[in-house]
């Protein structure tokens, strides 16, 4: 702070916190809110009127209620909660605690009546939202709470993050499928290629799932990094294998592989958005070895002009650095819609310069003379796959952010702990003052009142009923998993028959 002197800076805190620190900040200044005089509150009083007569009554014979008048916010919500209440209708009795949880339970109850102000949630979902939101931010210990911030540690039961770690690993594994494993059959087996690759890839993409959603819960570390690659690659190979022959196989299934090792730690960390994405020569030079590694195998099974590009885009694609601006979110969920736009600004990108340049390439020099589709669909399906790669691999997974966001959101909204519509909730809390808006955040309007609302929390029957939901979710995916993996073997084994009967005809006539 003093090598920084131009650096504007407030610190605030309560004299009892700051006093038992043992390292003290050198401030140039301090100012020091002391607890309001006997006469000032008579004054302050006094200028109210009539409405707060009972309070000033009752004030000057009882010495608990003295001790929280000292206090200008407790004042402050002692003229909201008591105004035009009688001498008998205030609490005259109980420690200081007591009294002080009492005039804040006045208090809720005073705004709840605020006139001019629409009822769009119960009392009681609003005291059980506030609640929760306070506890979160307690544990957390957050003054300030972003909505872009709430993190996957806030799920309360382990059923709940179990599921969301298999909600993460579904949206990796079908958009894989999607953008990859479909458009890559496409090239070389047209439309039938097509169905092939999205019908293997969004199986696997289910198994994926759940065997990575219980890896991620179950194991940490390296091992769990090179569980979740062998998982995916395997899942992903034996599609590749099954759909385009052993050497996709073999080469998909290693690449698969390594990227799983990579984006383990992008499930395992925290929602992380970001501003911006630069361009990192650091990270280019610590991943060069690993697009080293996809040049040489892809060198061997598909060319080496074929292993040159693909590497390099991969190259590409992993050297980024994402970048944060801090504390200047103005907006609500700001972060999470800057990633999301991010996301796509890279994606369109990558893809679309990749899509050209292979175009062109199998335009000029025939990369792939086993392709059944022309140069253009070869370019596009391309540009598809290497801009879906840019979302997931680049910049510690930027492109899940959104995702990871959204999975979240919904377990705690069906789990009871926010509404679906968190932002108009938020706005509600500022109406009714029990929250006040800070550029794209909120607080409450006073640490005392979060520590009110804190205590507040139940577990609800709704909490209870989704730990079975749960266990029943997981329980259909897997059935619904394993038929699907059953049709889909007895569609490839019906197809390789009619082609074997095919061939033997063919032969025959010959």
């Amino acid at each position: 702070m003093q090598d920084h002197g131009q650096t504007e800076m407030v610190v605030c805190s309560r004299i009892a916190d700051y006093e038992v620190l043992s390292n003290r900040l050198r401030l140039r200044g301090a100012i020091y809110i002391r607890s309001l005089t006997p006469e000032q509150v008579n004054q302050y009083l006094d200028a109210a009127g009539e409405p707060l007569q009972a309070v000033k009554t009752l004030l000057s014979e009882d010495t608990t209620l003295q001790e929280l008048a000292k206090s200008p916010l407790t004042l402050s919500i002692m003229t909201l909660a008591y105004q035009g209440k009688k001498v008998e209708e205030l609490p005259q009795t109980g420690s200081l605690e007591v009294r002080r949880q009492h005039l804040l339970n006045a208090y809720i109850e005073r705004m709840f009546k605020r006139k001019g102000i629409n009822q769009k949630y119960s009392n009681e979902q609003t005291i059980q939202w506030l609640s929760w939101l306070a506890q979160r931010m307690q544990i957390a210990s957050q003054s300030v709470f972003l909505i872009e911030k709430i993190q996957p540690n806030w799920l309360q039961k382990d059923s709940h993050r179990l599921i969301y770690s298999i909600g993460v690993c579904l949206t990796v594994g079908l958009s894989a499928a999607v953008f990859h494993v479909g458009p890559l059959s496409s090239v070389f087996k047209g439309n039938q290629g097509l169905f092939e690759g999205l019908m293997g890839g969004v199986i696997a993409g289910l198994f994926y799932s759940l065997l990575g959603g219980v890896i991620i819960r179950s194991l940490s570390g390296t091992v769990a990094r090179l569980a979740n690659g062998l998982t995916i690659g395997l899942l992903f190979g034996l599609v590749f294998w099954l759909v385009l022959g052993q050497k996709f196989g073999l080469t998909y299934g290693f690449f698969y592989a390594l990227c799983g090792v990579l984006i383990y730690q992008f499930f395992s960390k925290d929602i992380e958005p970001a501003d911006t994405l630069e361009w990192s020569w650091e990270k280019a030079m610590k991943n060069f070895g690993f697009a080293l590694i996809f040049v040489l195998i892809l060198s061997v099974t598909n060319g080496p002009i074929f292993g040159l590009i693909f590497g390099f885009l991969l190259w590409l694609i992993i050297s980024w650095e994402k970048q944060t601006e801090i504390d200047k979110t103005t907006r609500l969920n700001q972060g999470i819609w800057k990633s999301v736009r991010t996301t796509i600004k890279i994606s369109t990108m990558i893809g679309l310069f990749s899509g050209i340049v292979l175009w062109l390439i199998q335009t000029r020099y025939i990369l792939l003379p086993e392709a059944k589709v022309n140069s253009i669909v070869f370019g596009i399906a391309n540009g598809i796959m290497f801009g879906y790669g840019a979302a997931l691999l680049s910049s510690q997974g930027i492109g899940f952010v959104g995702f990871k966001h959204l999975i979240l959101r919904l377990l705690l909204w069906c789990s009871g702990c926010i509404p679906w519509n968190y932002a108009r909730f938020l706005d509600y809390g500022n109406e009714r003052i029990f929250l006040r808006k800070v550029g794209g955040g909120y607080i409450f309007v006073h640490r005392m009142l979060l520590e009110h609302f804190a205590t507040q929390i139940e577990p609800t029957k709704s909490e209870i009923r989704n730990t079975y939901k749960a266990i029943k979710i997981i329980f259909v995916g897997g059935v619904i998993i394993a038929f699907s993996m059953v049709c889909y073997t007895v569609y490839l084994n019906a197809e390789y028959q009619l082609n074997t009967q095919a061939n033997i005809i063919i032969s025959e006539d010959v």
